[in-house]
């Protein structure tokens, strides 16, 4: 691990926290000359996202110039990557880090925040309109059947809500999983039902917590209207 890579990782301002991450995990990876070579698999059990999710943002780390990928082939034919952190000379990298940090990386230090009022988070606009546009209604209509709320499929803020999480990299099925975690949590609980909305739910700051510590609860936890209601929303999917 490099400790000058590491504060130079912190510093940077990449502009989404999973991203951040992925850099942080990457430098805390890295030699003095600034080299690693972590698989994508090690990188997304590491940080907790998907493989998928890792490749984006390397990809996009790249192209803004905070590495460089060596493509190098094995003797049996296998291929790696060798990563050559660049963090230091990018216009970005500066003292302080990026307001929209994911728990204690960024922001405040160490502190982490557990209000529950809903943070000002810019309409994140999705890369395929209509695919995109269809994932976030079906999420809605996901949240509706399993908590019984009335949410508007045409409500933008929990649209582009549900698109910035896919934008960070995040699944269909992750954010399912969310809301099917916290209906069984909260679901009964007179004090916090009123929080399984999307605000709460798909929050930049908390999702990735959510997710993290979510098991997804099987049919049989639910109740057989929840249930019924499930099976329809299958069906029409």
């Amino acid at each position: 691990m490099s400790m000058l890579l590491m504060v130079q990782a912190m510093n940077a301002k990449v502009g989404n926290p999973l991203r951040k991450l992925v850099l942080i995990k990457l430098a805390d990876n890295a030699n003095d000359l600034g080299e690693c070579w972590p698989s994508h698999q090690h990188v997304a059990d590491q940080c907790e996202i998907s493989k998928t999710s890792v490749r984006n943002h390397i990809k996009a780390l790249s192209d803004m110039g905070f590495l460089r990928i060596e493509h190098r082939d094995g003797p049996k034919g296998n291929s790696s990557n060798l990563y050559h952190l660049t963090i230091g000379g990018m216009p970005g990298y500066g003292i302080g880090v990026a307001g929209d940090g994911i728990g204690g990386i960024a922001g405040d230090g160490t502190r982490t925040s557990h209000s529950f009022e809903p943070i000002k988070e810019p309409i994140s606009e999705p890369n395929n309109p209509m695919s995109s546009k269809l994932d976030a209604v079906e999420i809605i209509e996901h949240l509706n059947a399993v908590c019984g709320t009335r949410f508007q499929k045409t409500n933008k803020s929990a649209l582009g809500l549900i698109n910035a999480r896919m934008n960070d990299g995040f699944t269909k099925e992750d954010l399912k999983t969310v809301i099917e975690s916290k209906y069984n949590e909260w679901g009964s609980d007179s004090k916090m039902v009123g929080y399984l909305r999307p605000q709460t739910l798909f929050n930049v700051n908390k999702f990735p917590s959510y997710l993290s510590a979510a098991a997804k609860p099987s049919m049989s936890g639910l109740s057989k209207i929840t249930q019924k209601n499930l099976s329809n929303l299958e069906g029409e999917w």
